[in-house]
Order: structure tokens, then C-alpha cells, then sequence
């Protein structure tokens, strides 16, 4: 099973993945603050076995795409 730490950590490091390849001046201002808030919340509805069974790497590209076009 996944700790929310390790899918928090995930979130981290798919946000560090994206400043490395495309620039951080490439994202709006708090992006990945507000990307790990949201990720937060829905591991706050989930089960243990949800949250291990959830594709997060696409929830992220999805939640990134949303939070660039606010």
C-alpha cells in the first residue's frame, strides 16, 4: 500500500521533473503548491486501496493542465 507521503512525494518530484525539463518561468506562479494542495484533497477521499490502485502520473498531467489554464 502507498503512504500519502510516497504519493506526496511523487507529486514532488513529477512538479521537479517538469522545472528541470521545461524551465520553472514556464508554469504560472504556485503551480506545483497548488497541484500538491489538490493532490492532498484527493488523497483525503480515498482509500488505502484506491490510492494504491490510482494512476497518479495522470492525474498530475491532467491537474497541471487545469491549473495552467485558471
Amino acid at each position: 500500500m502507498m503512504k500519502d507521503v510516497e504519493i506526496i512525494e511523487m507529486c514532488r518530484q513529477f512538479a521537479a521533473g517538469l522545472v528541470w525539463k521545461y524551465g520553472a518561468r514556464a508554469f504560472p506562479q504556485n503551480c506545483f503548491a497548488k497541484l500538491e494542495s489538490i493532490t492532498r484533497k484527493k488523497l483525503a477521499g480515498f482509500t488505502e486501496d484506491e490510492k494504491a490502485q490510482f494512476n497518479w502520473t495522470l492525474f498530475f498531467n491532467i491537474e497541471i493542465l487545469e491549473i495552467e489554464m485558471e
